[in-house]
Formats: C-alpha cells, sequence, structure tokens
C-alpha cells in the first residue's frame, strides 16, 4: 500500500525548491524573486529555473510591477497550482499516517 501512495506523489513537488515556493504562495498572495532567495537560500540560477518550471506548468503566475520607479517580479499561486499542492499535501499526510501506524503496531 505504501508504494501505491509514493507512486501518487506529484514529481513536480518532489523537488524541494519547487515545493517550497508553493508553500510560501499558499501562504501569502505575492513574493518576489529576492524574498524567495533569502527564504529558501536558493541560487539566482536554481531559483529561475524552478519558477519557471512551475509557471510551464501553470502553478503559479507572476506579474512585474513598478514600485518607486524600480521593477520588481511579484509570484503568486495559481487556482491549479493550489489543487496541485493541496493534492500532493494530502498524499504526503497518508504516507505519514501509515508509517506512523506501522510503529504503533511493533
Amino acid at each position: 500500500m505504501e508504494t501505491d501512495k509514493l507512486n501518487e506523489l506529484n514529481p513536480l513537488f518532489l523537488h524541494k525548491i519547487r515545493l517550497g515556493i508553493c508553500v510560501l504562495l499558499s501562504e501569502t498572495e505575492f513574493i518576489t524573486f529576492p524574498r524567495f532567495k533569502e527564504l529558501l537560500k536558493a541560487s539566482d540560477g536554481n531559483l529561475g529555473a524552478q519558477l519557471k518550471i512551475l509557471k510551464d506548468k501553470e502553478c503559479i503566475i507572476s506579474q512585474e510591477i513598478v514600485l518607486m520607479r524600480r521593477k520588481a517580479t511579484w509570484f503568486s499561486l495559481t487556482e491549479h497550482g493550489k489543487k496541485k499542492l493541496t493534492d500532493h499535501l494530502k498524499i504526503l499526510e497518508s504516507i505519514i499516517e501509515i508509517a506512523v501506524a506501522g510503529k504503533e503496531a511493533l
């Protein structure tokens, strides 16, 4: 049964930076690239690549905003992204429940 659950995990969220991006965005409306970089301790290149993958899968959107004559790119989670993340987290929870139940049975 555990193997079936593992196979149900969404490969998109198996990368810790992609998972981190979506979890952070699920808790707030918008986040900028520099803030992601700070929170996730990611390099520019790796963060940029993971953001692009999530955008290509329509899990996040970006918007350029000019604030005090400076451009900033803000990212937000789409409804599609929220559903995919929620589904992934539910599967993780069920895997944890199975593991805890197995330890309790010993």
